[in-house]
């Protein structure tokens, strides 16, 4: 046969080739169908008969949707995994081991002592639907994705073998501030890794490596993910040009000598009412008839919502947030569960600023009355300056509680006073340190002519170029440079024995800096926990290894520690009034340098 035709209906695309007996491509093309396969495979069929004229081909066709196009045009079918193993055997045959992703699916192919396959199930996860539904999370699309990866320096662990728990993993990141290029390059990791061990399942990937489908083809820092894991050299990496057609080239290949037809009567075809399998099945409506669906209507609008006038309202309210992965809601209720106020909106991957907004509209909203209110107890933001106080406190002798929210940098963003009632944002952003604080409030304070003779800090603060004692009430008493008594709130000691474990690996600083960026994460993050005891769990090359394969850093260290639980279980999922022991913690070294923990627990 002069002229094969190999037809690929994916989940998410159609492609086409059209190669001649000496197997060169005479034709081929690559369509998102967007569910209508139909129409796309008209489309790329009519392009390659305005090409090539009204060639006689003989017809295959693959893929996970490639039945039904079978079926109702009569022409042979070939599995998957088989035509891009043969498509490899003729194009590429040193090929070792074959990675292909598609729209649903994801291969592993061994060629070495006969040809094994493997495939991942129903779930779509870690494949190229899964990227797409990752890149609306960071307002982009797949190229988008591509973009930003290429600039990142730091990789987060995130789950892909679901995107519902990567998705869960994600936007605490987004709302936290990690940058879109180090998100899109732990997202392209968290493929990689679910490829590996959802399939691989332990079986090296070495030798010649060929990356295929439509994903790796077009996103380039996907595929480099891949060999960073991997750790291929550019001898050992295979990357066709036509590497989103395999399996299309593979049908091509297949196709039968009795099996053909112009590429005229081929089209005509479609002229006829094919219905796919896909298309044929359909739900029953929701109503039969407008009659039915008016009834329906008519009974629902007996169960509404009892709505008030915010502005004519009097008593007590109540205030409902909900701040969701991708929405952020807001409901202001009466004392008779009446609404006076709703809110619902994209949150656009910061929940706190869309929450912000609502409540300056709300604010807006608000009677006079009800501010003055708020006002005189500080709970009202407020933009401009000379409403920044309530002067209804004691003047001579005032108490100035700050509490203070960072940014990424940790650097000073803002500061609240209940006492009165006024919250300030640093636009020059302040470094983290107690009388750097105490000097901008002071500032404020002053051109109010008020005086400040005490600052409350939150706890967390230990530092700074101050001296320190000790007295009965507080564990920090300080006195500063500028006369003025602060206090830091007590805190409960923490004894921490570190103990020495020899290493030939890394040194002092290096297990050191690990150490103390556990210790922060735990003291952050383990409420209700008491850490007694964090060492280095001693060299492993062959684990650190893997750690590194796995999350993509440079290096890998494991520490192991002691830690006391309350009886408040910590966050829940702790044993009560109990001793973990031999608690593991798994850290790598970010391309920065820096240490950066991945993973903890037994």
């Amino acid at each position: 046969m002069k002229h094969a035709l190999g037809i690929d209906i994916g989940s998410t695309t159609v492609k086409v080739t059209v190669i001649d007996e000496s197997h060169t491509i005479l034709f081929s093309d690559y369509k998102r169908h967007f569910a209508n396969i139909k129409g796309t495979l008209q489309t790329l069929l009519s392009e390659a008969r305005a090409k090539l004229g009204n060639l006689t081909i003989h017809p295959t066709v693959t893929g996970s949707g490639g039945m039904s196009i079978s079926e109702y045009l009569h022409i042979p079918f070939c599995q998957e995994v088989v035509c891009v193993a043969n498509a490899l055997q003729d194009y590429e045959p040193k090929t070792d081991v074959a990675i292909e992703l598609g729209g649903e699916d994801a291969k592993i192919i061994y060629f070495n002592n006969g040809i094994e396959q493997r495939m991942n199930g129903v779930c779509a996860g870690g494949t190229g639907s899964f990227i797409d539904q990752m890149a609306s999370l960071l307002q982009t699309d797949a190229t988008g994705l591509n973009e930003y990866a290429r600039n990142y320096d730091t990789l987060y662990p995130i789950a892909a073998r679901c995107g519902v728990f990567a998705k869960s993993d994600i936007q605490p990141l987004i709302n936290e501030g990690a940058t879109k290029e180090n998100l899109a390059a732990s997202i392209f990791q968290a493929v990689v890794n679910q490829t590996i061990s959802g399939l691989a399942c332990g079986k090296p990937i070495k030798g010649y490596v060929a990356f295929l489908g439509g994903p790796l083809h077009f996103m380039p820092e996907l595929k480099n993910a891949f060999i960073r894991t991997l750790n291929l050299d550019e001898e050992h990496i295979i990357d066709p040009p036509y590497s989103h057609l395999f399996a299309a080239k593979g049908a091509a290949l297949n196709a039968k000598e009795e099996c053909f037809f112009t590429m005229d009567e081929l089209l005509k075809e479609f002229e006829s009412d094919i219905k796919l399998a896909v298309e044929v099945e359909r739900m029953e409506p929701l109503f039969k008839d407008e009659q039915e669906y008016d009834a329906f209507i008519k009974e629902h609008n007996q169960f509404k919502v009892k709505k008030a006038d915010l502005a004519t309202y009097s008593g007590k309210c109540y205030l409902g947030i909900d701040a969701g992965s991708t929405t952020t809601k807001l409901a202001l209720v009466g004392e008779d569960g009446s609404l006076l106020y709703r809110f619902y909106d994209n949150n656009n991957g910061s929940p706190l600023n869309t929450t912000i907004r609502a409540m300056k509209e709300l604010k807006e909203l608000l009677p006079q009355e009800v501010l003055d209110e708020l006002m005189k107890n500080g709970y009202v933001y407020e933009d401009k300056k000379e409403n920044y106080f309530n002067f209804n406190n004691d003047k001579d002798n005032p108490t100035l509680r700050l509490d203070v929210t960072y940014d990424k940098n940790h650097k000073i963003i803002q500061y609240v006073s209940k006492e009165y009632g006024f919250t300030d944002s640093i636009t020059s952003t302040i470094e983290k340190d107690p009388i750097e604080i105490i000097k901008h409030s002071q500032d404020i304070l002053m051109n109010q002519q008020l005086p400040l003779t005490e600052v409350i800090l939150p706890s967390h603060y230990s530092g700074g170029d101050y001296k320190a004692y000790v007295d009965d009430n507080y564990e920090y008493v300080i006195q500063t440079n500028i006369n003025m008594l602060v206090r830091i709130e007590k805190r409960e000691k923490n004894y921490i024995v570190q103990k020495e474990v020899p290493s030939s690996i890394y040194d002092y600083d290096d297990i050191t800096s690990a150490i103390n960026l556990v210790i922060d994460h735990f003291n952050d993050n383990f409420k209700g926990c008491t850490l007694k005891e964090i060492y280095y769990a001693g060299d492993n090359e062959a684990r650190f290894k893997e750690i590194t394969q796995q999350y993509g850093g440079k290096e890998a260290i494991v520490l192991k520690s002691t830690f006391n639980v309350d009886k408040t279980a910590g966050d829940g999922s702790l044993n009560p009034n109990s001793t973990y022991e031999n608690f593991s913690w798994i850290l790598i070294r970010n391309h920065q340098g820096e240490w950066q923990e991945v993973d903890h627990g037994y």
